[in-house]
Formats: structure tokens, sequence, C-alpha cells
């Protein structure tokens, strides 16, 4: 385990309180940065109920060429600033066992911890890749009771191993995906799912072995990790990179890679591990937007009612565009919906539905930047509802677009998730100085527009403890006019005029969930998230 520093930076904008700006609770007004290493690069973002972000990637020293990547998973408070309660200074970092270069695929989370996926090799063996699952604790130390010493490990088929995406299913087993490589005859890629179990041994329940892999060549799934009598189809194959559960059933995405482009697939098992009766095809579904090119789905959520993938493509008549696709629960194509940000190219990196509309967005990169290199130059989020339409409501005409504060630096989008009141955008930025290059980049949304937002100085001002359970207490250096405590959504729930400088407040009877407390003296106005538990 290499030391490592940790800095803050924090911006100053202007606050905005309507739905679709930056929420300046967050950071310093709306933004904040992290630099763990020289090389941070964001996968994935993950949300408990307290209003805490965590964010999943991998980091790594500059040795110019070669990159000894480290799992990392940092946590944020709901004001954007590290918990240093978590991990080793507020950052979880390590390899994944007996390796030396590793990286994080995907992960999830619930009340028993979190779980993270992904792949790693040695600097002896570039051209083999294993496979792995781990689980910390919320604390964000290693569960040593989880498989082996924290660790789930294959080798699958062979060395060639490709993690996809993970998720806790509703009966608390974790269901991962991705591909592997029989590498004695063929190399042809083959998508699995597999299960665990709580305690992070396979699942035999799930098929026979707790791994199954669908052989598309001989058109069957196969029980159990062993060589597949495929034709030789050299580099050819399926990735599977999303999983959902839907009805009682596995929904995943991924693309099949034919002899010259990456084409989408699509496919659905039940919990037995077998092919999903149900679904439109018995066995994945292939098919391409723009024929002849790249696709690659980056996304899946499901409303209740429908499937929707985001995708990205290199095609010329999608690329460059934010793409959507509808599906319904049987895999049936239904929508496919795209649309252009003006004098802009932009990817959908991420999708995710929240009460009732759709927030699609990653990078967005003026059409006329062409500097080697910049993939983006702004972060990017669209609100649509579930018919495609633009909520012209939202930020600026149906969507949030933001630079840095600070400067120029090439930017890009990687994840977004929804708390209660405010969502938080997480990617990279370059930030070159000496073996420097890039840093973790947050930034906070407001989702509503009702909520109003003070940007005062807090100083004066003391709130104890928070989170809480029933009972808080306020502090001030002068008598305190008023106490609002508000819903996310802007509601008053409780008002008091205590006009003295400490009060206290039973709230016992309140849900457990986020609030705002907002407080007034004759000189200051002061508003704080409020955990109740």
């Amino acid at each position: 385990m290499r030391f490592f520093a940790i800095i803050l930076t924090f911006i100053s904008t202007a606050a905005l309180s309507q739905g679709g700006s930056l929420y300046s609770p967050f950071g310093v007004n709306g933004q904040c940065s992290i630099d763990i290493d020289d090389l941070d690069d964001l996968t994935v973002l993950l949300k408990d109920d307290f209003g805490n972000t965590y964010f999943c990637g991998s980091t790594s020293e500059n040795l110019i060429g070669t990159y000894p990547f480290d799992v990392c998973i940092g946590k944020l408070t709901p004001s954007g600033e590290l918990d240093l309660s978590f991990g080793n200074n507020g950052i979880f970092r390590s390899d994944f066992p007996n390796h030396t270069i590793s990286s994080l695929k995907g992960a999830c989370l619930n009340e028993n911890g979190i779980y993270f996926i992904g792949n790693a090799v040695n600097e002896n063996q570039l051209d083999s890749s294993d496979f792995f699952v781990g689980k910390i604790n919320l604390d964000g130390q290693i569960d040593v009771n989880f498989a082996n010493n924290g660790f789930f490990t294959s080798q699958l088929l062979g060395a060639y191993n490709t993690p996809g995406n993970v998720l806790i299913d509703s009966e608390e087993r974790l269901v991962f995906c991705g591909s592997t490589t029989e590498e004695t005859t063929t190399y042809v890629e083959y998508p699995f799912i597999g299960r665990l179990t709580a305690n992070g041994t396979l699942d035999t329940t799930f098929g026979t072995t707790g791994i199954v892999i669908w052989d598309y060549y001989e058109g069957n799934l196969v029980n159990g990790i062993s060589v597949l009598n495929s034709q030789d189809r050299h580099g050819e194959g399926a990735y599977a990179n999303e999983i959902i559960e839907i009805n009682n059933n596995y929904f995943i995405a991924g693309k099949f890679v034919g002899t010259a482009f990456e084409q989408l697939h699509i496919w659905s098992m039940t919990k037995e591990g077998e092919l999903n009766p149900n679904f439109v095809s018995q066995g994945p579904y292939i098919y391409q937007l723009d024929p002849g090119y790249n696709h690659l789905p980056t996304n899946m959520v499901y409303d209740g009612q429908s499937i929707y993938l985001s995708i990205v493509t290199d095609g010329s008549f999608y690329n460059g565009k934010q793409l959507i696709q509808k599906i319904d629960t049987s895999g049936t194509l239904l929508d496919l919906h795209s649309f252009e940000h003006m004098n802009y190219d932009s990817q959908s990196l991420f999708l995710k539905n929240w009460n009732g509309e759709l927030y699609v967005g990653g990078y967005s990169k003026e059409s006329t930047n062409t500097t080697p290199g910049h993939h983006s130059d702004q972060f990017l989020l669209y609100a649509l509802d579930t018919s495609f339409n633009i909520m012209s409501d939202f930020g600026q005409d149906g969507y949030f677009e933001s630079e840095l504060s600070w400067g120029d630096e090439e930017l890009g989008a990687e994840d977004f998730i929804i708390h209660d009141g405010f969502g938080v955008i997480g990617g990279y930025h370059n930030n070159l100085i000496g073996n420097n290059i890039t840093d973790f980049v947050f930034m906070g949304v407001n989702m509503d527009e009702n909520l109003e937002n003070y940007n005062l100085d807090n100083s004066t001002f003391q709130i104890f403890p928070n989170p809480a359970s029933s009972l808080i207490t306020i502090e001030h250096s002068a008598p305190i006019q008023s106490i609002e405590i508000l819903s996310l959504d802007g509601r008053r729930i409780q008002f008091y005029e205590p006009n003295t400088s400490s009060f206290s407040i039973q709230f016992e009877n309140l849900s457990p969930g986020g609030y705002y407390i907002v407080l007034k003296s004759q000189e200051n106005t002061y508003s704080e998230r409020l955990i109740k538990y």
C-alpha cells in the first residue's frame, strides 16, 4: 500500500436556486475537486439514505506509460466534504489480492456494505486479466468475513476475464456479469452471469454452479466453468456490462463483437439461472443502430413499466448525440430517441430515473474544439419525461451544463446520483501540475426549483448532533429570531421563534430522512441539511 495525500479544492460561484442549477450547499457553491494521486479516474457514484455520496474508481501514480492503478472508494458528506472517518482519511485504497494493477468497473451499496467488481493483472502478465468481487464495510474497511478475506475471485474459463457490473437483488444476493475467454483454442468472448450468497460464496441454486455462461455459437447455456466447443473465432464474442432486476428476472445488456464492429445485445434470465421464457429471444437478441459502426450500452434503468438504455456509438448518424433506447420487459424494442446539444458533441454516459423523469448526460464538447485528447469541455445533464419530452423548466431550457470555475481544463462527467433534494455529478478534470494529470471533480445540482439555498456565513451558528435521532440543539452568538425545518421540496414542517441564543428541538415524530433547517438572527441567515435517523 503506497502513501497518498488528499487535497480538497472548493470553488466559489454565484448561488442559484432554480432546479437544474448548481446546488450551493454542496462543496462551496456547488463544486469541489479531490486529488488522491496523479491519475484519478471515476467509474461510478453511490448514495445512502443520509445524503452521503460514495465515489468509486481507480487511482495511480504517473509513471510515464505504466499505470499501476489501485481500486479506490471515497465518501463525501452531504456538504461535499470528505468523511475522514471513512477508510484512511476518507478513502479506501487497495489492489486486488496478489496483483499489482487493479481497476474497478462497477459497485453497489446496501446497509451491510459496499460491493465492487473489477479486474487485475500483474506487470509481468499484461495479456491476462483476473476477475474479482470485493466488499468493504460502511466504515471503509475490508469485510474479512466476505468470501476469502474480503474478495471473491474465479478464473472462469481462463486468464482473460472482463467484469461488467454488480447488483444486490431483492433477496439480498450479489449478482454480477461480465465476459470470459477460453484462451486455449478459440479466444472467443463469452458473456456470463454469476451469483453469490451474502457471505461471498457461489450460490449453487443459480444454475448448478453459481455461474452461467452463454455459448453463442452452440446456442445454449453452460453451467460450470469448463472449456466450450466453439468454432475458431479469434477476438469475437460478447460482453455483458449492465444488469438490473425486473419482475423476478435479471435483464442484461452489452455488446457483441463481430469481425469489424460492435453491435448491441440484450437478454434475460430467471433467478434459477435459465433463459427467461417470456423474453422475445431465446438467448441474447443482437441488433445495431448505425450499421457497420460500434455501439456500447452505458446505463440501464427501469421505471416500473419500461426499460431505458443509454447508448454511445461512433456511427455517422448518432455520433455526438444523446441516445436512449426504450424497451419493454419482454425485450421488444420500442422508441429510439436521439437529440443534439446545439453546437456541441455529447455522449450519454449515464441515465437515471427519478420522480417519473429521466436524467441523461455525460460529456459535452464544443464542436469547434479540435484540441488533441480533449474529450469534453463541460458536465452535461438533460431532464426528460418518459415520452422523451425535454423538461424546459429544468436548468437552461431543459439541461444543466457547467464548466469549472477556476479554469478551462478538460473535464468529463462519468456518473450521476440523486438524493432527495439534490443530485451529484462526478467525473474527472485535467489538472496538469508536475506529474499530476487528472483529479476527481464533483458538482451538486438542484433537483427542485422550489428549494431555496442560502449562501451566507455559518461561522456563528452551531447545530449538534447531526445526524440525530430525536433532539438537536442550535447555538448562536446572538438571539436566534427564527428556526424553520423544511422538507426537501421546500415545505415547512416545523417553525419556532425562540429569541434566545440556545434552543433545543424535539423531532422524534419526523420520518427518517433528509430535511433542511433554516436559521435566522438579526444579522445572519444560514441553512444546513439535517439528517434524521
